[in-house]
């Protein structure tokens, strides 16, 4: 049962942290998140998270879109099979706007 807790305890932390990601962050730090979006996203429990930075981080103004575009079309290429309905249809929206 300890590890269990182990486990909840370490997703609670990460999905603050990546809930946090996006806010302020350099170009450097939206760059990894969207580098590492295909195996962040196979966390489920990450999943509200890591859309939500992924939103923010397609609205800033000084993003390039096609890194945006890029790394989503890589998850659902590659990824769309293990996600959720909810999940490919975020993505894409996003790829889309």
């Amino acid at each position: 049962m300890g590890t269990v807790r182990g486990v909840q305890a370490l997703l609670e932390h990460a999905s603050t942290y990546v809930a946090d990601f996006a806010h302020g962050t350099s170009p450097s730090d939206r760059a990894y998140l969207l580098g590492h979006m295909r195996e962040l996203l196979r966390a489920e429990a990450l999943h509200d998270e890591i859309l939500d930075s992924l939103r923010e981080i397609a609205a800033c103004p000084d993003v390039d879109k096609r890194k945006v575009i890029s790394s989503i079309e890589l998850v659902l290429a590659y990824d769309a099979d293990g996600l959720s309905e909810e999940v490919t249809t975020v993505l894409t929206a996003v790829r889309n706007d």
